[in-house]
């Protein structure tokens, strides 16, 4: 399929980018022999907007919605392959995209550290457990579960927050949410502190989990407005690791604080490390809450044309027809012209940042608290794209999994205390924290197999598809440590039902391999649903990190009885790795299979102001 529509001379640059419509033509080089050559990627996903109905939709546009983008792409005839940057950057010095590197790492770098901190004094209380029973059990009469909610509960709060805070951060921006969590986490900490009964601690604690919901959600959000897709993956590792080393951090050493200076003494600790947590993203965070035309998010944008001499626009004519790339974008222009037009961005079409026609990007326009239009309509919406994609096999299938291995995960952390305080091993209970060194595996094996590896994988499948990118290509990196996690949860149920055969140290394995496990299987979900649904971040997050966490909030609500019914720890532990297995078997149809789901589910991903000519603004 080849168009050669161009575009009409503009004489004004700056009225050429103010009056620039949704969708153009795209092929628009000036010169009239422009080669073009259509993948069938596009076809496929033209044709499959016209079965949707979506009229207004371009090719190019479905290409975006559908999650397929062409991320590798060629200039002239020295076949070097150039990365795409997906989404398009612009010139504008508010796209989060233009920060300089060390400030988007910083952005990252103050989240993680919020959602770890949080993720830690919520999910790892666990560990400390032990020093509640003679407040709670002997003097209020609380029974073993009663404690175990004071570290389960707030996971079901952390899920449902989503519900409301994301919705919030679409509506309003993702500044002043992250900001205003904080302060909720601040105030709970200094809360329970100085709580006075059981309920009371609940309640707070419970408090804590709303605050540190929305960290599960604006983590990867913000890394996907950040950053490009080629380095979202190892950017969401970089997040996982750290997030592993706060519960390492905390598991082995608080049991021990707390043992010396008592449980209401370390609130006031974690409220002093989010004041400053605080006080950082006051004057760090920006707002990354950017909106971009549809075709953006396939790499598409105005940027620079790469002026060439005759011969080289031959080698173009003799490129454009290898059908070793598929999609090939010849941009070239005469000297003279330097009108913007619509072209593939790579490093060297980026669009230079215009701090002359644009709102300069200063400290004091980063400290504003609200640094967008409200739109609560956005927020609300919100909701009704989440129900649809729980309805997708693929989004249904990956919450299964995240909800399973977060389970597993918090579940082994409530229990293993147990295992080693118990005979034969007879361990104090100020020391079981120690087993947690076993995140060290998490720590050194999440970015390497977890976040590099994907970003490798995308562009070397891209090579072998002449230039294009499937997001099922990020299922693949998750085999490896989930495997590892349900071969963990048989170990610990042999453990736990015949302890004196097996050595504690194997509970150092278990907990490592199911941390890994459970980090490999959450980051490469968000990477395969974002990719496959660029229209529908924000609902993706909803769903994933509410699913997950109300799922497993009604199982471990359960988990004792569960326990026997299955007829003990080894039988039941058992069931749940072959549940695990199962799961992860369905993935390798994913794998094959991903594509024609997304290709059908096309017609529910894209709004009527896409088809019409709007921005896409649901990221």
């Amino acid at each position: 399929m080849n168009r050669s529509t161009t575009r009409p001379d503009i004489p004004d640059a700056l009225d050429a980018i103010e009056t620039m419509p949704h969708q153009l033509a795209h092929r628009d080089a000036a010169r009239p022999d422009t080669i073009d050559h259509y993948p069938g990627a596009l076809l496929e996903a033209e044709q499959a907007a016209q079965r949707a109905h979506l009229k207004g939709l371009d090719a190019e546009q479905a290409q975006a919605a559908s999650g397929t983008v062409n991320l590798l792409h060629r200039y002239g005839g020295s076949g070097k392959d150039n990365v795409v940057l997906v989404p398009a950057p612009t010139a504008d010095p508010q796209d989060p995209l233009n920060l300089p590197q060390w400030r988007r790492i910083a952005v990252i770098v103050m989240l993680q550290i919020f959602a770890s901190f949080g993720q830690s004094a919520v999910s790892a209380f666990a560990s400390i457990i032990p020093f509640l029973e003679d407040e709670y059990v002997l003097q209020e009469g609380k029974n073993d579960q009663d404690l175990l909610n004071l570290s389960v509960m707030p996971t079901l709060t952390q899920g449902l927050s989503n519900l409301v805070l994301v919705p919030l951060a679409l509506a309003i921006g993702r500044r002043p949410v992250y900001l205003f969590a904080n302060v909720i986490f601040l105030l709970a900490v200094i809360l329970a502190a100085n709580c006075t009964s059981y309920d009371q601690h609940l309640a707070y604690r419970l408090m804590m989990g709303c605050s540190v919901g929305v960290g599960q959600s604006l983590v990867p959000l913000m890394v996907t407005e950040s950053f490009f897709l080629h380095q979202r993956a190892t950017c969401l590792s970089y997040s996982g690791a750290v997030n592993s080393l706060f519960g390492l951090v905390w598991g082995m050493f608080v049991p021990n604080v707390v043992g010396a200076i008592g449980w209401r003494n370390l609130y006031y600790v974690d409220a002093g490390i989010a004041g400053a947590a605080f006080l950082c993203g006051i004057f760090l965070m920006p707002e990354t809450q950017y909106d971009r035309p549809l075709e953006a998010y396939n790499g598409m944008g105005y940027g620079k044309t790469l002026p060439v001499s005759e011969p080289e626009i031959d080698d173009e004519k003799k490129y454009a027809g290898d059908k070793r790339v598929e999609d090939v974008h010849v941009e070239y222009v005469g000297q003279q012209d330097d009108a913007p037009r619509l072209i593939q961005i790579t490093s060297l079409t980026r669009p230079d940042v215009d701090n002359d026609n644009f709102l300069r990007r200063t400290w004091l326009t980063d400290l504003r608290p609200f640094q967008r239009k409200f739109n609560f309509v956005l927020g609300l919406t919100t909701f009704k794209h989440a129900l649809q994609l729980l309805l997708f096999p693929n989004v249904l299938l990956l919450c299964a999994l995240n909800f399973w291995f977060l389970t597993m995960t918090i579940v082994h952390s409530a229990t293993y205390p147990r295992v080693l305080i118990g005979p034969p091993n007879g361990w104090k209970r100020d020391n079981v924290g120690f087993i947690q060194a076993g995140a060290v595996m998490d720590i050194l094996l999440t970015v390497p197999f977890v976040g590099l590896l994907s970003d490798f994988l995308i562009k070397y499948f891209a090579k072998k598809r002449k230039g294009v990118h499937e997001p099922e290509v990020r299922v693949l990196p998750m085999f490896f440590p989930a495997t590892m996690g349900f071969t963990a949860m048989i170990l610990h149920g042999y453990q736990q039902a015949y302890p004196a055969r097996v050595h504690w140290f194997a509970q150092v394995y278990i907990f490592g391999a199911l941390n890994f496990s459970f980090s490999a299987v959450s980051i490469a979900s968000q990477n395969v649903l974002l990719d496959s649904y660029p229209t529908r971040g924000a609902a993706t997050l909803i769903i994933v990190n509410t699913f997950r966490g109300a799922m497993a909030f009604a199982f471990m609500s359960s988990f004792s009885k569960t326990l026997a019914d299955l007829g003990g720890p080894f039988p039941a532990w058992s069931a749940f790795g072959g549940i695990a297995a199962a799961l992860l078997l369905v993935c390798i149809g994913l794998f094959f299979y991903g594509k024609r789901i997304r290709l059908f589910t096309l017609r529910f991903v894209v709004d009527k102001a896409d088809q019409q000519g709007g921005r896409m603004n649901d990221l």
